[in-house]
């Protein structure tokens, strides 16, 4: 394969990596010119670039090439707070035998430090903190005013990714890679150091917003309108739309709602997604109402049922109560922690519960005297014939009047 590719040369006797020669000298350009412009060069980048025309390369001949110039000692890698300079070190193998973990780690030219990258890391620094590096007459200097500032932008990114991961919101990925940067930045060598912000200022610069605004705008009542609304998209719409003669204009809602709180921008969009949420929500809460009545109302029927039932008030009245337990507690209104299928499953219930109701309202009553009989034994199958109908309510009459003779008193179910 690596000679397919053209990947390999031979130089004094010796097979090396052809990185002058694409493709490796494309994607190395490509990662180059990306930092040159202050803008991380991660691995879904690299792969979203090269998976589209002219080139059409596939994830796995992307991420070969990335790993052939970090073996040629081209480029540096960044993964998880961490230098990876070595293909043959443990972190390199976790970087490029994870999917997501190469995605997501960001890669470098391999440069040495001048006076020159100095220069930009002064000009780089101002645009990010609005100030002034102190002194840029040295790299130990340059690179100590570069950590210094981005401790509070690295608490900044822990916190506020902390809160974007547990309440799982959209957006980890930038703080999660501002916070890799600013850790690796404060971990690393004078030169790492200056160099790393040089390639990802942009990066730490859109991160420091970004912490801003959500620190800003996520407070905890507004947490709890984007709590409720993700409980509404999973537990209340999951349910609502699949009802029938759904308004459109609360699919329109639903729809706007669920794309909201996908943006990794959410946060500029807290009141429209409250409204949109508080509208399903109205809805939902109307259906669980008519539920829980329509409910009440059966039971209730069901209850009154077996008062006119023969010999209901033969029985004592703590016997009449602890009777209709099963039939009373479904005439109280529903909880709202009882779904509206749950609901609707208890008025499907209702005439099987009721009947259980009277038969055992019959045995208090008769005691031993009391027989069941099903009446689904005696037509099994289907009645084709007069004959067939003849035969099966003989033989119920024949069971009835058996039990009859021997005093019982036959309940026919």
């Amino acid at each position: 394969m690596f000679a397919q590719l053209h990947l390999l040369r031979d130089e004094g006797g010796q097979t090396v990596l052809r990185t002058d020669s694409n493709p490796l000298l494309e994607v190395l350009t490509r990662i180059g010119n990306r930092v040159s412009y202050g803008e991380t060069a991660t691995g879904r980048y690299l792969a979203d670039q090269f998976e589209k025309d002219p080139f059409g390369w596939d994830f796995e001949a992307v991420r070969l090439f990335v790993a052939s110039l970090l073996r040629a000692g081209k480029i540096d890698a960044t993964a998880q707070g961490k230098l990876i300079e070595s293909a043959l070190s443990v972190d390199a193998r976790n970087v490029f035998g994870n999917n997501n973990t190469f995605r997501s780690a960001s890669f470098r030219l391999k440069q040495a430090l001048d006076f020159t990258h100095l220069l930009q890391a002064a000009e780089y620094y101002k645009e990010v903190f609005g100030k002034e590096v102190p002194d840029i007459s040295s790299q130990d200097a340059v690179a100590a005013a570069i950590r210094q500032a981005c401790v509070d932008p690295e608490e900044q990114f822990a916190a506020m990714h902390t809160v974007l991961v547990s309440n799982d919101l959209p957006g980890a990925s930038v703080l999660q890679q501002g916070l890799d940067q600013a850790k690796l930045i404060r971990t690393s060598g004078d030169e790492s150091a200056i160099l790393t912000f040089n390639g990802a200022y942009k990066q730490i610069k859109e991160a420091i917003k970004r912490a801003s605004d959500l620190r800003e705008q996520l407070t905890e009542p507004n947490l709890v309108t984007l709590r409720n609304a993700r409980a509404t998209v999973r537990d209340d719409w999951a349910f609502m739309k699949t009802e029938v003669a759904l308004d459109p204009a609360l699919t329109q809602r639903a729809a706007q709602l669920e794309d909201l709180l996908a943006r990794e921008t959410f946060y500029q969009s807290i009141p429209a997604i409250g409204q949109h949420a508080a509208a399903l929500r109205a809805d939902y809460n109307r259906r669980h109402a008519e539920a829980s009545k329509q409910r009440s109302a059966v039971y209730s029927q069901a209850i009154e049922k077996v008062k006119g039932i023969p010999g209901w008030t033969d029985i004592e009245p703590e016997q009449q109560t602890r009777v209709l337990v099963p039939l009373a507690a479904c005439v109280q209104p529903a909880p709202a922690t009882h779904g509206i299928p749950l609901i609707r499953a208890d008025i499907d219930a209702c005439p099987g519960r009721t009947q259980k109701v009277i038969e055992e309202m019959l045995r208090l009553i008769d005691g031993a005297r009391f027989v069941r009989l099903d009446v689904s034994s005696f037509f099994a199958g289907a009645i084709e014939t007069q004959e067939q109908l003849d035969a099966a309510l003989t033989a119920l009459r024949e069971a009835c009047e058996r039990q009859i003779a021997e005093g019982k008193k036959v309940f026919i179910q």
